[in-house]
């Protein structure tokens, strides 16, 4: 993976490791451990790399999308009957019909 990216002077860069290189780099890294990770010679510091791997666990725990907003709907169902007990009962007012 670091490889393909020996050309770039400055690790430092945003554009040094793409999302899915970060993701692995992550997932590998939280496997081994913080520990672990202080005693191995990295161009990321282990603080960094392990808030990638708190990112993608948030990212993929975030439900934010789909959560509807507003109330739910009423079913045509219950539509159907209220519209239908109205007619039948043409002296309930409107206050009783809600």
């Amino acid at each position: 993976m670091l490889r393909s990216r020996r050309s770039c002077r400055n690790p430092a860069r945003s554009d040094f490791l793409d999302d899915d290189q970060r993701r692995l780099l992550a997932v590998k890294a939280h496997a081994i451990g913080r520990k672990a990770l202080l005693e191995l010679t990295t161009i990321f510091t282990p603080d960094t790399i392990l808030r990638w791997h708190r990112e993608l666990v948030a990212k993929n725990c975030d439900s934010s999308e789909k959560r509807k907003h507003g109330r739910p709907r009423i079913r045509q169902a219950v539509v159907g009957a209220i519209l239908r007990f109205a007619r039948e009962n043409p002296t309930c007012g409107y206050d009783r019909i809600q």
